[in-house]
C-alpha cells in the first residue's frame, strides 16, 4: 500500500504533516489532503481551491502544539459545561452515557497521546437500565437471602419487592430504585456504603 505525504488541517491551517496511506487518512477525524507533490509545512494556510500558501510568519513546531493543546483545552470545556445540566437528572435515559463520555473528556486531557489523539464521542447506546439478573447481581448471596427473610418482617421492603418483579428492566437512576436499594442500607440488609456502590 503507498505511502504518502498527508497533510492535516486545521482551521485552514496545516497542524501536521504525516506520512500515511489515503485509506489511512480518510479514517481520521480531521480534514486531509494528500500533498505528496506539494512543497507544504506545518503552519501553511490551506485555500479553498485546494492550494495552500506560506504565512507570513511560519509558526514553529512548539506554537503549534500550544495552539493544538489550547485548542482541545477549550474544547473539552465547551463539552463539559454543555453537559453540566445532566449531573444531577439520574433519571435521564443519557445519564451513565453522559457520566461514562464525561469522564472520558478528563481522562483525554490526561491521555500520553494528548492534545492529538482521539476526541471522545458521546456514546447515545450505554443504558441507564439493567436486567433483573443484572441488578440483583449486584448484591450478594447473603445480602439476598437476607433481603428475602426481612420482607415478611418489613410491609414497606415487601412492597418494593414486589413492584420490582413487576419491572421490566431496573433503571439505576430512577427514585424508586434509589430509595429501595438506601432502605436496604439503612435497616441493615445491606452494609454501610453498600447502595452507592449497587447503584454505581
Amino acid at each position: 500500500m503507498k505511502e504518502n505525504r498527508i497533510a492535516v488541517i486545521k482551521n485552514d491551517i496545516v497542524v501536521n504533516i504525516i506520512i500515511a496511506s489515503k485509506e489511512f487518512a480518510e479514517t481520521l477525524q480531521e480534514f486531509t489532503i494528500d500533498v505528496t507533490d506539494i512543497e507544504v509545512c506545518i503552519g501553511y494556510i490551506y485555500n479553498s481551491d485546494d492550494t495552500f500558501s506560506p504565512p507570513n510568519t511560519l509558526l514553529t513546531e512548539a506554537e503549534i502544539l500550544n495552539k493544538k493543546i489550547q485548542e482541545e483545552r477549550e474544547w473539552v470545556k465547551s463539552e463539559l459545561e454543555a453537559s453540566d445540566y445532566m449531573a444531577p437528572i439520574k433519571d435521564h435515559q443519557y445519564y451513565y452515557a453522559y457520566v461514562v463520555y464525561r469522564q472520558a473528556l478528563r481522562d483525554y486531557l490526561v491521555a500520553p497521546e494528548f492534545p492529538n489523539g482521539v476526541r471522545p464521542v458521546l456514546d447515545k447506546t450505554i443504558k441507564n437500565s439493567l436486567t433483573k439478573y443484572q441488578f440483583m447481581s449486584r448484591f450478594t448471596a447473603l445480602e439476598r437471602i437476607t433481603m428475602e427473610g426481612a420482607a415478611s418482617q418489613s410491609p414497606e421492603l415487601a412492597d418494593w419487592i414486589t413492584l420490582f418483579k413487576l419491572t421490566e428492566e431496573i433503571n439505576l437512576g430512577d427514585p424508586n430504585t434509589i430509595g429501595g436499594v438506601t432502605m436496604l442500607e439503612t435497616v441493615g440488609i445491606i452494609g454501610v456504603g453498600r447502595a452507592a456502590e449497587i447503584l454505581a
